[in-house]
């Protein structure tokens, strides 16, 4: 969560990498859904570390599902060099 909200310097909804032209407008309707609902997500209990209930949690699964979807769909907008960044470059599950 921090790395995507402050790391990516995005907690200003995408502002200014739209207005810099690295994210378009229609990129971004793609993702809102998922970004508004990972900004509101509350962790079980407030713990953050708790994985296991977070990883259980509905509202969690529910996020991860809006994000499988929004993923999907840019895979369709993107180019060739971006599709291969979002789904291989940035592939977790090579990690397990």
């Amino acid at each position: 969560m921090c790395s995507y909200f402050d790391d990516l310097s995005i907690d200003n909804n995408y502002k200014i990498q739209v207005e810099r032209r690295w994210v378009t407008s229609n990129e971004l309707e793609v993702i809102k859904n998922w970004h508004e609902a990972l900004s509101r997500y509350q962790s079980p209990n407030n713990d953050d570390y708790d994985d296991e209930s977070i990883l259980n949690d509905p509202k969690w699964l529910s996020i991860v599902q809006l994000g499988v979807v929004a993923k999907r769909t840019l895979t369709d907008m993107l180019g060739e060099r971006e599709t291969n960044v979002l789904n291989e470059e940035i592939d977790y599950l090579k990690y397990q």
